[in-house]
């Protein structure tokens, strides 16, 4: 096993340390992250527990946003825009 020290940067961490990239060196290979138990997975503002993707803050909006001329696709609904239609 191998192991990897990661600069945390100077004291109160101004941005001086590593970026801490999560990667992978197997082409096209997964990441996973998968938390122990009850516990769940936390990605700047979001949470993720078994399939629910919620912010963390309260009262807060979750938003999908596609890029550029993209969709965003869920199921048999597509939104454009305003739009919404079914394939």
């Amino acid at each position: 096993m191998t192991r990897l020290t990661i600069d945390t940067g100077t004291a109160g961490n101004p941005a001086t340390g590593d970026t801490g990239l999560l990667t992978t060196s197997v082409t096209n290979g997964d990441i996973k992250v998968q938390p122990n138990g009850a516990g769940v997975v936390e990605i700047d503002q979001l949470q993720i527990n078994n399939a629910a993707i919620t912010p963390i803050a309260t009262n807060s909006d979750l938003t999908l946003s596609a890029n550029g001329t993209g969709n965003i696709i869920v199921g048999a609904l597509k939104v454009n825009g305003t739009t919404i239609s079914s394939d």
